[in-house]
């Protein structure tokens, strides 16, 4: 009955008020029975006519079988944790239990807060407001959204007055850590949408301080696509006696029904030409392309807008300011057709109505992840389509998971006269604008990086040693790094730090593989031919030690260095008497040094200077003779050491400075591959004496400065007398460099007395000049009439009756100035440009005339 404009007396208003509590009554009874819904309608459900009636004017008629199974449950005040496909309506699932709640527990402002809702993402927690406004406009609550990107003063102020918050994890807590006025001890229902997405965020911390900081008391809902083992265990934590509920583990697939799932096998190098085709193909469709990175949503959004492909873009990724991210949000949701690019934050809970498209472009880094992705088209029974590009090394793990998950893809391939090349359009924008080459880099290098860390996804359940790389779906030391860059336009690939170190550790990891093979060799190798080695082991006191297997090996190719640098003292063709242990092997000296630095004799009594001589001519021959001949020349030392033909090593040279022989496997130098010969040169450089220069400010090269030994220092003479001779040397060189300054200072004083006389000679010139114009003023006064007749003023002089002589005479000079001021005002702008002589030629010329 509608009371609108009509006057409710106080009866009325009380049979009203008894009218909804007995309502409020029935509808708690009608919540712990266990009533069947049959038909599958919001009207069979005990809720208010508030919420039926918001429910109808957002046109949501029917129910879903997560919210079929869900709501009655939450009505009864049961926790629950569910579990369904994506688009499969969990909103409402839990928005319609939190407003009953309230309702029966007949909150008002003045309560404060009695439901708190938190999702992973800001735009995820902006469509469940947005969800709550309509459904719930018909009820007197009060409702706020928390996210970062805003003012938090205005939020601080308006929080304490909100009975039902929606937020996201970290501006949650930082409200209740620092806003005094918050509180939440009369909080009665907790809701986590999209839970496994709130803990894969790194959200865990946070939400184990907020469930501590709110009663315990309290219902909880906790929701998500996938039960993962994390939220299992955060269902431990909050959850009381939950009922769990899961929707898609009985059906035949873990997808939308009507979505229809394919994937294309193709390079990492036409990824980009691939997207752009596929977009040309689609111009009337609405899709979402997924990537693994920020850097790379802006660089594909940069270069895909020059490209014009004829359909609008937008795209959506995490760092990106929140009034832009809404604005992003707002608009793909008008959009009839458009493309939006993003990265995973669009990829959990956001209802896109009628997405045609899921591209994904970059595989994603789990099953899981793959399933909340294609959800974003075909939601609720709409139908829909997704493409994920995968790599030829990852189609067969990518695949295999997918199908044990109950994912049915089919693979296809594209119309070769369909796919365009755009990589020498995006080579043109990286070289005419630095930004996108910038972009291109980053975008490179975050591509690689995911590839990385996403190097244990996908890993083989059933084998337990599923991390290791013959298991790995990813491998990085696979992607085509040049081929890569060049497709984005970079003129060469950028420089990754942890590239470096992986390729070293996989050639060490491979060296070691091999190693381990051929030990197993060996062994077996050993256990054949041990009744031929029994006396061998009967020098040994029947032991065949590690060491000894290694020595007597035929491949000296794979030994360490430590072992290189070994010989087995009781080889029958060393000359040693030594009685040490024949298990411990070393290396024998060639030569040792005398007390007084001469030469010395070798074990056999060979002179060593001979074999120094030969290692100093293979210290210094040239590049131009070849490796080859290097290596001959530097072996001829062999000779002199008491290490014979049948020895493993051969010495190349002598260190001056350890005086230690640089030996390297005895291999004959034309059966030595390039690797051993560049090795063995490098040694050679290493251990020789050579000199170093460097360049001074003219350009001549000058060796380095090399520091004394303090017992040269001290031979030379005492330190007294050196400090005295260099004091001497650095008083006469500053004292020539002062000699040699003040002649330049002279110089530079005399320069400017000369130009200082010219400006005033010229001067002088001047005024001589005028001073002449002057004293042609004394002369007869007839002069300056028949002259100057034409001057007015003149002529007035003239023809003055003066009876004084005196003054006769006085006026004539005065004349005579006044006449020749005027001359020179008015020849003042031709003689500034004359020089003295022109001055002096004028000045004659005006005596003459």
């Amino acid at each position: 009955m509608n009371h609108r404009g009509k006057k409710v007396t106080r009866a009325k208003r009380r049979e009203l008020r008894d009218q909804e509590l007995k309502s409020i009554d029935d509808l708690n009874e009608r919540a712990f029975k266990s009533e069947d819904v049959k038909e599958g309608l919001f009207s069979e459900l005990p809720i208010s006519k508030r919420t039926l009636d918001g429910l109808t004017e957002a046109k949501y008629v029917e129910l879903t079988e997560i919210q079929r199974k869900t709501i009655p449950l939450a009505l009864a005040k049961k926790d629950v944790m569910g579990a369904a496909k994506t688009g499969s309506g969990k909103t409402l699932a839990f928005l319609i239990p939190v407003l009953e709640v309230l309702y029966r527990e007949k909150w008002t402002r003045m309560d404060g807060l009695g439901g708190l809702i938190i999702s992973p993402t800001r735009e995820l927690a902006v469509q469940i407001f947005n969800v709550l406004c309509k459904i719930g406009k018909k009820h007197s609550f009060s409702a706020g959204l928390i996210i970062g990107g805003k003012n938090v003063e205005e939020e601080r102020e308006r929080i304490s007055r909100m009975n039902i918050l929606i937020c996201t994890p970290g501006r949650l807590l930082q409200h209740m850590d620092q806003a005094a006025e918050f509180d939440c001890s009369g909080l009665r229902i907790l809701v986590l949408d999209e839970a496994d997405r709130i803990l894969d965020m790194g959200f865990q911390k946070t939400i184990n301080a907020i469930i501590a900081n709110i009663p315990k008391d309290r219902q909880t809902l906790l929701f998500s696509a996938t039960q993962s083992n994390s939220v299992k265990e955060l269902a431990r934590l909050s959850l009381k006696q939950q009922e769990n509920i899961s929707v898609h583990d009985a059906e035949d697939q873990a997808t939308p029904q009507k979505l229809s799932q394919y994937y294309m096998v193709t390079e990492l190098q036409t990824k980009l030409d691939m997207l752009y085709s596929f977009i040309k193909t689609h111009l009337k469709t609405r899709m979402m392309v997924f990537v693994s990175s920020n850097k790379q949503v802006r660089f594909i959004y940069e270069t895909f807008c020059k490209l014009q492909p004829g359909i609008p873009l937008v795209h959506l990724y995490g760092k990106q300011k929140q009034t832009a991210r809404v604005k992003t949000y707002d608009r793909f949701m008008k959009m009839p057709q458009g493309c939006m690019i993003c990265t995973d934050v669009a990829a959990r809970g956001l209802d896109f109505p009628a997405v045609d498209w899921v591209v994904q472009l970059d595989a994603p880094e789990d099953v899981d992840m793959y399933i909340h992705r294609v959800g974003r088209a075909a939601r609720y029974d709409s139908a829909g389509s997704s493409l994920i590009m995968v790599l030829p090394n990852e189609e067969k793990g990518i695949i295999k998971h997918l199908e044990k998950r109950k994912i049915p893809i089919t693979k296809i391939n594209p119309r070769k006269g369909k796919v365009m090349s755009i990589s020498d359009q995006l080579q043109h924008f990286c070289f005419q604008d630095p930004e996108i080459k910038y972009l291109g880099q980053k975008s490179f290098i975050s591509y690689v990086r995911s590839i990385y860390l996403k190097r244990n996804a996908f890993k083989n359940e059933e084998n337990a040693e599923g991390s290791d790389d013959e298991n790995a779906v990813f491998d990085v030391l696979k992607l085509p790094f040049q081929q890569y860059a060049e497709s984005l336009g970079l003129p060469n690939v950028p420089k990754i730090s942890f590239i470096d170190k992986l390729v070293a550790d996989e050639k060490r990891k491979q060296w070691q593989k091999q190693q381990q093979e051929s030990t197993k060799r060996d062994k077996i190798k050993f256990i054949g031919e041990e009744q031929s080695d029994e006396e061998d082991k009967g020098k040994n006191n029947g032991v065949n030690s590690k060491v000894n297997k290694m020595i007597n090996r035929k491949n000296t190719n794979v030994f360490t260095e430590h072992y290189q640098k070994l010989v087995d003292r009781n080889d029958d063709t060393s000359n040693d008497d030594d009685d040490s242990d024949g298990d411990f092997l070393v290396l024998k000296p060639k030569s040792k040094r005398n007390g007084d630095g001469g030469t010395s004799e070798t074990s056999d009594g060979s002179d060593s200077s001979d074999s120094s001589s030969d290692n100093d001519s293979a210290s210094d021959s040239d590049d131009s003779s070849g490796d080859e001949e290097l290596i001959k020349k530097s072996a001829q030392g062999q000779e002199a050491d008491n290490i014979k033909d049948e020895s493993l090593f051969k010495v190349l040279t002598v260190n001056p400075r350890t005086q230690m022989p640089v030996v390297v496997p005895n291999i004959p130098a034309n059966e030595m591959t390039k690797k051993q010969i560049r090795k063995a040169k490098q040694k050679i450089i290493k251990n020789t004496t050579n000199n170093k220069f460097v360049f001074d400010e003219h350009g001549n090269a000058v060796p380095v400065y090399q520091l004394e030994t303090e017992s040269s220092f001290y031979s030379n003479n005492d330190v007294n007398s050196k400090i005295k001779d260099f004091t001497t040397t650095q008083i006469s060189e500053m004292a020539a460099i002062d000699q040699h300054d003040k002649l330049v200072d002279h110089e530079k004083r005399k320069l400017k007395r000369i130009e200082k006389k010219a400006r005033s000679k010229m001067q002088n010139g001047a005024e001589n000049a005028t001073e002449t114009h002057v004293t042609i003023g004394h002369g007869s006064e007839d002069e300056y009439s028949d002259n100057d007749s034409d001057s007015g003023s003149y002529s007035e002089d003239d023809n003055s009756d003066q009876s004084d002589a005196s003054a006769q005479e006085y006026s004539t000079p005065v004349a005579g100035t006044k006449r020749s001021s005027d001359y020179v005002n008015n020849t003042s702008k031709k003689t500034k440009q004359l020089d003295l002589q022109d001055q002096e030629s004028l000045a004659l010329q005006l005596l003459n005339d």
